[in-house]
């Protein structure tokens, strides 16, 4: 899914933000917390529903959740004074109120690869293969992929079986 509003594009697909056709580096958790808020932005979305969303079986902090926010909101140039684009209802929660137009995701596919080390795809059993192509708006945690530290990614799904029959000597 793409979420175009103001002068901002938010790509589901390929986990990105553009501004004024220009790149915006966000963090995972800031990307997260602007896509929930723009997936629910028909609702008021309470700050214990937005941390279970962006932080799950976490305890978060009202200062990560705020901090959290101010990223967010410089992200796609809005401010916590001005609220365009994303409110906050004390005691109540948070809302995107700006205008939103959703497109399909177009031609972009997603696909899944085993991380480095793992076994080839042609040593896998044919049950265990993984199809090729997923649907574009699948997130990453969905696919056993989550993001690690230093740009990297880790595999978080099923233990890969070792072929059965090779000669090991």
């Amino acid at each position: 899914m793409r979420y175009v509003f103001a002068d901002c594009i938010l790509d589901t697909v390929l986990a990105t933000l553009h501004r004024a056709g220009q790149a915006i580096p966000v963090r995972p958790k800031v990307f997260r917390l602007l896509q929930y808020l723009l997936e629910q932005r028909h609702h008021l979305v309470a700050k214990d529903t937005l941390c279970a969303q962006v932080w799950p079986a976490q305890y978060i902090s009202d200062a990560t959740i705020e901090g959290c926010l101010t990223l967010a909101r410089q992200a796609i140039g809005d401010s916590g004074h001005a609220q365009r684009l994303i409110q906050t209802r004390r005691g109540y929660g948070y809302r995107f109120v700006g205008a939103v137009e959703v497109q399909a995701a177009g031609p972009t596919e997603v696909i899944r690869t085993a991380p480095a080390g793992a076994l080839a795809p042609s040593t896998v059993p044919s049950s265990q293969h993984a199809p090729e192509r997923l649907a574009p708006a699948l997130p990453l945690g969905e696919l056993g992929i989550e993001l690690a530290g230093a740009g990297g990614w880790r595999w978080n799904g099923p233990p890969l079986e070792a072929p059965t029959g090779s000669a090991s000597s």
